[in-house]
């Protein structure tokens, strides 16, 4: 579920990716995306007997995710915004996307999984033949006290999609049931995209293109995304939102036993 939900988070970027060419129809090549939140385990070695199985187990749960339905095609009426402050542009505000579809999940290719339960961390790397997004994308902010809106349909296919992934978690006691459970409270994510073909249609952009134009194009600029509070750092910390809330549901007991025993 977590690459899942990470693959539904990466679309937020996109837009940044079509800002920085003059044509609505392009072929970007190769892109390249990397980072984190919190602090990585140690990544302990050898695997214990007991992590051997609990990777194994787990592996078996990423497969009977083909067998989920409704998981792809993907649909979701809204993503949770994100948070932007650009302030080297004076713009501040937030960027979210409607009438999400993403297909292209359950052709996962599975190459990596290892879990050590001692720390609760976890090493996945998926290669995605094709994933395919589609939305519409919008931008509320600020220009320095000018209010600005941006709003445009985006679809994009991603070619070769890699990616490698670390989490760590640890034990709380959930509050509506005081069942202990699992809260994910790191993930280092490095995603690898042999081509990105983008597509972007119906833009509306309120003000002068002169003036509202250019820091739009420059909201998900690569230096942007290279900078230390990048925006997606700030994709992956609502990805983590997403999954914890889910895990308050789940008590470690159930997943632990699960993982750990020799009995399905």
């Amino acid at each position: 579920m977590r690459v899942v939900v990470f693959l539904v988070a990466l679309c937020y970027s996109l837009p940044g990716i079509l800002t920085q060419v003059d044509i609505y129809n392009c072929d970007l090549g190769d892109i390249h995306y990397t980072g984190g939140v919190g602090f990585e385990p140690l990544q302990y070695m050898p695997l214990s007997t007991q992590d051997q199985t609990a990777s194994e187990k787990a592996a078996d749960i990423m497969d009977f995710i083909q067998l989920i339905p409704n998981i792809d095609p993907l649909e979701l009426a809204m993503l949770p915004p994100i948070g932007i402050d650009v302030s080297y542009l004076f713009l501040k505000g937030k960027v979210f996307l409607k009438n999400f579809v993403m297909s292209g999940v359950k052709q996962f290719e599975l190459q990596k999984l290892e879990l050590r339960m001692i720390n609760l961390r976890s090493d996945v790397i998926i290669h995605l033949p094709l994933i395919s997004i589609a939305g519409d994308f919008y931008l509320q902010a600020y220009l320095t006290f000018v209010p600005l809106y941006l709003k445009c349909h985006i679809s994009a296919d991603l070619h070769g999609l890699n990616v490698v992934a670390t989490t760590g978690g640890k034990k709380i006691r959930s509050p509506p049931t005081g069942e202990v459970v699992l809260q994910i409270d790191s993930i280092h994510v490095d995603v690898n995209i042999q081509n990105v073909k983008v597509n972007i249609t119906n833009v509306e952009i309120n003000g002068p293109e002169e003036e509202t134009g250019p820091p739009a194009m420059q909201l998900f600029s690569d230096s942007r995304r290279n900078s230390k509070i990048s925006s997606f750092d700030k994709i992956l910390g609502v990805g983590l939102s997403i999954v914890n809330k889910e895990l308050l549901k789940l008590p470690f007991n159930v997943f632990e036993q699960y993982l750990t025993t020799d009995t399905y």
